[in-house]
Formats: C-alpha cells, structure tokens, sequence
C-alpha cells in the first residue's frame, strides 16, 4: 500500500468534475436522488475532500452553462464556502473543455472526476495523486489496471500531458473521454496497486450510466446508512466501505430488487 502523504504545497493540483445533463442512455441522472441528495451533491461533497486540490472546478457544456450555475448557487454549503467553480466547455469534445478549463485555473496537475460516481473514494484519489507526485508520471490511476470498484476511479495527469492530448488527439473517442489518449501514449505513467485486502471491490459496479445502476447505488447507500450509518463517511475509509460491501454482496442484499 502506497504511503499517503500530503501533495506538495509548490504543485497546484485541480480537481474537475465533469458533467452534463444530455447523457444519451440516462438524461439528468446526476439530478437523481440518492438517500434525499442529488447524486452530484454527494460527488462533489467528496471530491472537496482531496488533499492538496486548490482548485475545484465543475466543468459543464456551454450549452448548460446557465442551469449549472443557477444550481451551484442554490447549493448553499457549496456556494457560501466558495469551493468551486463552474467553467464550461464544448458539449462533445470533453477534452478540450478539461484543456480549456485547467488552463483557466493554471493548473499544474488535473484529478479527473466524473458526476456519475457518487461513493467516489477521496482516500483513494489522495492515493493516486501521491503516485503520480512521487514518480513524476505524465498520467497515473487505479484504473490500469482496474484496482477498485469501477465508480471509485481516480485519474491525475500533469498539466503537460493534457495540452499534448488536446494538440494530438482526434478520434471521437479520445475527445469525448478525455483520457485514453494520454492512457496509451503516457510516459511515464503509473498505475496504482491492488489494495492490500481480500476483498478490494474491483468486479464491482458503483458508478450510474443506466437506471439499473442507480437502483444498485441506492440499495448501497441504504445499505450503509442502516446497517452502519456511515452513508456520509462512504468513501473516505476504503477499508470499512469495501469490508461492508463484501458482507453486503456475500448475503445477496446488493442484488435484491428494490
């Protein structure tokens, strides 16, 4: 298990969280309820949590620009402690919006986030951005290879290895993803290990693109608020999370129909 340190003080580390309501296979579904929040009010309540970021930035598209802002402000925890900042973007070409948006924020290293993951694990982020500040590596993750559960990823690139994806990359794939670019062309790039348990989650699905993947995060979040009340702590210690979905998983709860 990596040691986790605090990232340098001299590195401006942003997190941006990528989002819109035009998701072809699930419209709005970051807008949906989970134990009485909104899915992305629970993303961005953990991402605040990274150690180090001094930027946290909600990157939507242009063309949302005037909904999310109006949200953001009516999130009041959020818009009094002034975490974050909406910046937009192309609605397609999500890299260019990450690109547009660090280089607002003079960004020197970039955790990616996506708004449909809502048990994001800030530990685990905290983990991969120490791996790429300790080797140096133009991209680093816990995702190649796949370590943790597929809704806890973390991805963290340097500033220079984004602007090189912008210039270079041109399949529709590469632009609309925003990393796989830099996945195959990193040098060097780092992968985090497996966690050091028995049980780290990794064939596990947590992150929403289709109702039924909702369906399975509630189930999950109503798991952990009644059985160990510890919903608003999910994430943070990986250890207890993925112990309690194991048993959970073991005992058929988390594939029972609602």
């Amino acid at each position: 298990v990596l040691p986790l340190l605090v990232p340098s003080t001299m590195i401006r580390l942003a997190v941006i969280v990528q989002v819109r309501l035009a998701s072809t296979r699930f419209p709005q579904k970051v807008l949906r309820g989970i134990e009485g929040r909104q899915m992305l009010d629970h993303v961005l309540e953990r991402a605040a949590d990274v150690i180090g970021a001094v930027e946290h930035i909600l990157a939507v598209p242009d063309e949302e620009r005037a909904f999310w802002k109006e949200w953001y402000e009516s999130q009041s925890a959020f818009s009094r402690a002034g975490w974050w900042r909406v910046i937009s973007g192309p609605m397609d070409d999500v890299l260019a919006r990450f690109a547009s948006a660090a280089r607002q924020v003079k960004a020197d290293v970039i955790l990616r986030v996506t708004g449909d993951c809502p048990l994001f694990a800030p530990e685990q982020a905290d983990r991969v951005v120490e791996l790429q500040r300790r080797t140096g590596a133009e991209y680093a993750s816990n995702i190649f290879p796949r370590s943790v559960p597929d809704g806890m990823d973390a991805e963290a690139f340097t500033m220079e290895g984004l602007e090189r994806a912008d210039r270079e990359a041109t399949g529709r794939l590469d632009r609309e993803h925003v990393t796989p670019y830099l996945m195959r062309t990193a040098k060097p790039w780092a992968c985090a290990p497996r966690p050091s348990r028995t049980f780290s989650g990794r064939d596990l699905k947590i992150s929403v693109d289709m109702p039924e993947d909702l369906a399975r995060v509630r189930r999950i979040a109503a798991h952990l608020e009644r059985h160990r009340g510890m919903l608003n702590d999910m994430g943070r210690d990986f250890y207890s999370l993925t112990a309690t979905l194991w048993a959970a998983q073991q005992a058929g709860e988390l594939n029972a129909e609602e």
